[in-house]
Parts: structure tokens; sequence; C-alpha cells
């Protein structure tokens, strides 16, 4: 029973280990960064932690299944239907504002996590229920603001990059 135990567990070490890298798989837009800053980002009026947790509201209110929220850097993760990934970067800006940064991607069955670069879906399924659910308008980013980079979003399988430290590898 336990060399069964063990064996299984090795088994289940080598598949995680010997799977692709989902950043060897990411499809970015072919998009100018001008065009995709413009599309991804928005300022929202109140402190960085208001506004991270109204991502965070946006996201489950939206069905997604949040993967990782990391306060220190800003940063929320999230999956939905299994084939959608969104990833937020909140930053503090001047004058009780934060800026916001969603970045989106598709999991297709050829295994390739491809950028959403239609400026209606950022719109449409998340910057819209965000300002209804936060109650506050959401600003369209000017040249002049300083913006988060966009943060590619993360896969929900378990990869060589996304283990529990200490876990095998």
């Amino acid at each position: 029973m336990r060399n069964s135990l063990l064996a299984a567990f090795a088994a289940c070490g080598l598949m995680v280990a010997c799977a692709p890298n989902p950043a060897d798989n990411f499809v970015s837009s072919n998009r100018s960064a001008v065009e995709m800053r413009a599309m991804q980002s928005r300022l929202f009026d109140g402190s960085s932690d208001q506004v991270a947790r109204g991502v965070v509201s946006t996201f489950h209110d939206l069905g997604y299944r949040i993967i990782r929220v990391d306060s220190a850097s800003g940063t929320v993760s999230a999956a939905r239907m299994g084939r959608l990934r969104m990833s937020a970067v909140v930053r503090s800006q001047a004058a009780g504002r934060s800026a916001v940064r969603v970045n989106a991607a598709v999991l297709m069955p050829d295994g390739k996590m491809y950028e959403v670069d239609a400026p209606e879906f950022y719109q449409a399924n998340f910057f819209v229920p965000m300002t209804q659910l936060m109650g506050r308008e959401a600003f369209a980013i000017s040249a002049t603001d300083a913006v988060p980079d966009a943060v590619r979003p993360e896969s929900d399988r378990p990869t060589t990059n996304n283990l529990p430290t200490g876990a095998a590898r």
C-alpha cells in the first residue's frame, strides 16, 4: 500500500515537472503597446486598497474564481469557465486615485493562451461592472498618467512556477 502511494506521488510530481510552462504558450496581441494600454487601463477615485477590493469583488460578482491575490504588488489573478483568465494590477496615483490595468487571455484547445485585444471586451466585461459595483466613475488614462505594466493572466493548473513553497519540483 505504501509503495503504491509513493509511486502515485512520484508520477504526479513527474507530470507536473514535465508539463509545459504556460508562459511559453502565451500569444501576445499584435496591437501596439499604446493601444493595449488604452483599452486595459482606467483610473478610479480611491486608495489602492479600496480599488483592489473593488477588483476582487468585481471578479467574484462576474463568476471568476480568484487564483491569487498579492497585496504587496497589487496584483489579482482570476479564472472563469476553465478557459478565460484575467489579471489586474492596482497602483496608487496622485490626487487620491488609483490606476487599474487588466489583462485577459483565453486558453484555446491548442494549449495556448491568446491575449484578448478587443476594447469592447475590457469595457463591457470588467470596467462597466466595476464602475457599477464601486459606484465610482472609471476615467480614461491620459498619455501622462503612470500606468502599471500588464501582468499575464495565470494558469489555474499547477506548474513548477506556481507550486507552493516546499512542494516537489
